[in-house]
């Protein structure tokens, strides 16, 4: 009986782990990085367009600020600001020519882009390719609104 005992305490002992304290995995995010500049978009009436709409100024202001950057930390947090600008973007009234279903969505693709690329720069991988996404995303949303602008405007 006691021998049983044993064999059952050993594989019982045996069979507990010691609990492993799991560190954090900290993700090296400050490394230098080559950016292309942002290219040019022409926007039609542009100086009307934002005199009317401050917000989309000031959201076009802060994603261009993702192409001034010199390193990835930065270029992360200039993807939160370019993340709370097209909220606030979305959030504010827009002018009456900028037609909503088109607007709304070529905003949410820009907004998933930039999570998509705030994501990859969280794990400390820089792709290039989705900062092209982007600012496809990003060119298609301004040239919807100027397109909406011209037609409604006059």
């Amino acid at each position: 009986m006691i021998r049983f005992l044993s064999i059952f305490l050993g594989l019982v002992l045996l069979s507990c782990n010691p609990k492993k304290q799991e560190a954090p995995i900290l993700v090296e995010t400050s490394k230098e990085i080559q950016l292309d500049s942002l290219p040019e978009i022409f926007i039609s009436n542009s100086s009307e367009l934002y005199r009317n709409w401050p917000t989309l100024q000031l959201f076009s202001q802060t994603y261009e600020t993702l192409y001034k950057v010199n390193n990835s930390e930065d270029l992360l947090l200039a993807v939160e600001n370019a993340l709370k600008s097209a909220e606030n973007l979305e959030n504010q009234q827009k002018p009456e020519e900028i037609g909503s279903p088109g607007y709304l969505s070529r905003l949410d693709l820009l907004k998933t882009e930039l999570f998509r690329l705030k994501e990859k720069l969280s794990e400390g991988r820089v792709d290039s390719t989705i900062l092209e996404d982007t600012f496809i995303a990003y060119k298609g949303l301004m040239k919807y609104i100027s397109l909406q602008w011209e037609r409604n405007g006059d």
